[in-house]
């Protein structure tokens, strides 16, 4: 069989040929016809006609194969032009042969422009290391390698790519390779902010003042702890990643464990406000815990922070203390202090005290309104009562205020009251208590209104003596 490329391509040099071979065939086929006997020859014809249209069925058949692979072959060649990746193809001496479109837009270089450029011209020249060894073991081992490098397009702008090249030949038995080029730039910047952000979240976690865990929630094991657990609880590091979080509970483990449970829902920050833990001495020490599950790495983990609050519960027992003694001395005295919320207009604290001037608990107090209050004074007291009240609420913070009144007792008589108060007021200066005490001073007052009672007694008879004496002086004598 001939060779494709021994046929003439001159169209009429090949018509010449083809009458030539047709006029040889013919005087051939007349040698043979020649002695053949009319039904022969009628065979023969059939047979020449039958092979005719299988030719034609042929042909017809190897042009709808020839259109399929023209079909196939444009698709192919869309696929490579239009795939989301760059694919190029480089000689053994590393220079471009072919390249799609998408490899064009990465490297900012026309297709026409693109092909004979030596792929080295684009490698960021820092990477040219990575570059000529990624080439090196490909054309030495022809094992797929992989690599991830910076590169430069034609106007200068650097980006992040990664190279996967294979090993092939051409038709000439030429060793080349098949490179896939994928821009990698937003991977890289998600890469570096993550990196940054673990970075700032490692910083935090070993600077915060409080023991950090990061605990599994299924299997209750510590995944890390920060240098300030190691510190509270006396393990190393070491130790407290062998441990489970239990193992730091001086509580019984059902109590923990129902806690843990049931403080592990996730996303959900819970704050646990007394727990006691043991350190690795055996030291007992109350905590506050605050916790918080989240998803990593498609588990659950807990992230708790454990505080020490022995110092404050030792503050908070000294206070009670003091507390009740203040209170002992408030409730002992004969005087009722209060603390009238002005935000709320309720009492935030009336000492028992009250009931044995008033006749009224606390109790029944505590849901009065100031206006109702006003109404159980003395209509008399009344105005200088809600003038001085009005001035405190204007005045100077911290100052002193003083009242007396007549207070409508349970049982429906008056007695006077005096009403020490000053009103605490917030950074800004607006009213937010008014803190006081009150006497009953119905004795005193008794007392004074004998003692004018008295001193106008003895103004009326010291002035009617005078009067007599003046009298008799201007008598004339007997």
């Amino acid at each position: 069989m001939k060779n494709r490329d021994s046929y003439p391509t001159d169209a009429v040099e090949l018509r010449k040929q083809a009458e030539a071979l047709a006029k040889q065939n013919a005087a051939q086929s007349s040698e043979r016809l020649a002695p053949m006997s009319p039904e022969a020859t009628k065979l023969t014809l059939h047979e020449l006609r039958v092979h005719q249209i299988e030719l034609e069925m042929q042909n017809e058949e190897l042009l709808r194969a020839q259109a399929e692979l023209d079909a196939t072959r444009e698709r192919y060649f869309d696929l490579y032009d239009m795939a989301p990746v760059g694919y190029i193809t480089v000689s053994e001496n590393g220079l471009i042969l072919e390249a799609n479109l998408i490899a064009t837009s990465i490297l900012g270089v026309g297709r026409g422009a693109l092909t004979q450029q030596a792929v080295s011209q684009f490698i960021h020249k820092e990477d040219q290391d990575i570059y000529y060894l990624h080439c090196k073991r490909l054309f030495e081992t022809e094992t797929p390698q992989a690599c991830e490098l910076r590169m430069v397009k034609m106007d200068g702008a650097e980006f992040w790519a990664r190279m996967e090249a294979t090993v092939t030949q051409n038709a000439a038995d030429t060793p080349m390779c098949r490179v896939v080029l994928s821009d990698i730039t937003a991977r890289k910047q998600a890469e570096a902010a993550l990196r940054q952000s673990e970075s700032q979240y490692h910083e935090l976690f070993e600077s915060s003042s409080d023991a950090l865990f990061l605990v599994d929630r299924d299997t209750k094991k510590v995944i890390e702890a920060n240098s300030m657990a190691s510190e509270l609880y006396g393990y190393d590091h070491h130790e407290l990643l062998a441990m489970k979080n239990m193992d730091l509970s001086a509580e019984p483990e059902e109590t923990s464990r129902h806690t843990h449970e049931a403080k592990t829902k996730l996303g959900l920050v819970v704050r646990i406000p007394l727990r006691f833990h043991r350190k690795k001495d055996g030291t007992v020490f109350p905590v506050e815990i605050t916790a918080r599950t989240f998803l990593r790495e498609d588990r659950a983990v807990i992230i708790a922070a454990c505080r020490d609050i022995t110092e404050r519960k030792q503050i908070e027992e000294k206070l009670r203390k003091n507390e009740e003694q203040f209170r002992d001395v408030l409730e002992n005295s004969q005087d009722a202090s209060y603390k009238r919320n002005l935000q709320t207009d309720t009492y935030d604290y009336l000492s028992p005290v009250f009931a044995r001037i008033s006749g009224y608990t606390p109790e029944e107090m505590k849901t009065l309104s100031f206006e109702a209050v006003l109404d159980m004074i003395h209509p008399d007291d009344l105005a200088q009562t809600e003038r001085v009240v009005a001035e405190s609420m204007s005045g100077a913070s911290g100052k002193a205020y003083q009242i007396e009144y007549r207070f409508k007792h349970k049982e429906g008589q008056y007695r006077w009251f005096e009403d020490l108060f000053t009103v605490m007021r917030d950074a800004r200066g607006h009213p937010l208590a008014r803190i006081g005490s009150v006497s009953d001073i119905s004795k005193r007052k008794r007392v004074e209104a004998e003692k004018e009672k008295l001193e106008l007694q003895n103004r009326q008879l010291q002035r009617a003596e005078s009067l007599g004496a003046n009298g008799r002086g201007h008598c004339s004598p007997l």
